[in-house]
């Protein structure tokens, strides 16, 4: 983690936080998703560490990197001003009938029927 400045928390949720960092080698504004390494939920991190690795689409955040750190994991993404998730708060949790296929033929274009897939992954 010594390679991350955080420039302040983006996001919580019920696994961790999300925090906006400077990345000091390369000088680019990424997001960590800080989760504690827990045994109470090691295959859900797992599955979605394994999905982000396996896809490279333009619909789905990439990863950058994935390791432990002093009892936590942590999934480095490039910093994204906008995600499905804002999108969603910004519009009072409603898609227009159009975004909402626009969205769902992205996500089955992935083939991953049954994944897990967080509306912050997801890029508009």
């Amino acid at each position: 983690m010594e390679r991350y400045q955080m420039l302040g928390i983006v996001g919580e949720g019920s696994f961790g936080v999300v925090a906006k960092c400077l990345n000091k080698t390369t000088g680019r504004t990424v997001a960590v998703k800080k989760l504690l390494d827990s045994k109470r939920y090691p295959v859900t991190v797992v599955r979605e560490i394994s999905l982000l690795h396996a896809f490279e689409n333009d619909h789905v955040m990439p990863m950058i990197e994935a390791f432990r750190h002093c009892g936590y994991i942590y999934i480095v993404f490039p910093y994204m001003r906008r995600n499905l998730y804002m999108y969603l708060e910004m519009n009072n949790g409603v898609l227009t009938m159009d975004e909402a296929k626009i969205c769902v033929y992205q996500v089955r274009t992935l083939g991953i029927n049954g994944w897990r897939l967080e509306t912050g992954q997801l890029r508009i």
